[in-house]
């Protein structure tokens, strides 16, 4: 049986570690123990592996000028051009228009942006006010949309609590720890805040999820 260390953080004791062998195996066959094994033998257990399909039973997500999948689907469907000016509460475009040559100038005014990226519930999700200002706008948002997933698929988030629930989690840049980097302020925060890692922990963690929880960098 293939195991990680970290078989060993979750399972701590002998009978835990035999119940979590039993669960994640099956042995159809195991061909009898010779008296004296010789240093060349090998012993060798069938394991049979099952292969079950996937099911999709809940879908979250929030797009540039979409708050939710259904109104981004509604975009589609009309065909709705979201790109937009910066908005002034990104940053005032028009002071750093301009020749690009020139210097800490772009002739770019134009993009996509999603709604409400600065309205996260730090509370909800246990999280005082000072680390979620630390925390990249990535781990706000998949925060809320993996709480809106398991509500879509018809779940409540205790059910979850203890379950060997995996999360895996596409993930990639670092733009927000660049911009903290450009602050003169430098707290506990600032590395967990954006590190790809903390992504799947933070929602296995609220979530007390027992599963592997693992990012993926997906590049772009």
């Amino acid at each position: 049986v293939e195991t990680t260390p970290a078989l060993f953080f979750e399972v701590t004791t002998v009978d835990e570690i035999a119940e979590f062998l039993l669960k994640n195996t099956r042995i159809l066959s195991e061909p009898p123990i010779p008296q004296e094994i010789k240093e060349d033998q090998e012993i060798v257990l069938q394991v049979k592996k099952t292969e079950e399909g996937i099911a999709m039973v809940g879908l979250a997500g929030q797009m540039p000028g979409s708050e939710t999948l259904e109104e981004f689907w509604q975009n589609m469907v009309e065909s709705k051009n979201v790109i937009s000016e910066i908005p002034s509460d990104r940053w005032e475009w028009q002071d750093y228009y301009g020749d690009p040559a020139s210097g800490n100038k772009t002739n770019v005014k134009y993009g996509v942006f999603l709604k409400n990226y600065d309205m996260f519930d730090a509370d909800f999700f246990g999280i005082n006010g000072r680390e979620a200002t630390f925390m990249d706008p990535q781990h706000r948002i998949f925060l809320e949309n993996a709480w809106s997933c398991i509500e879509d698929a018809g779940y409540t988030p205790d059910s979850l609590s203890k379950s060997r629930t995996g999360l895996f989690v596409g993930v990639s840049t670092h733009d927000y720890l660049t911009m903290l980097s450009q602050h003169p302020e430098v707290d506990v925060y600032t590395s967990t805040g954006s590190v790809h890692c903390l992504l799947p922990n933070r929602v296995s963690y609220f979530l007390n999820l027992t599963g592997p929880s693992e990012s993926i960098d997906t590049a772009c």
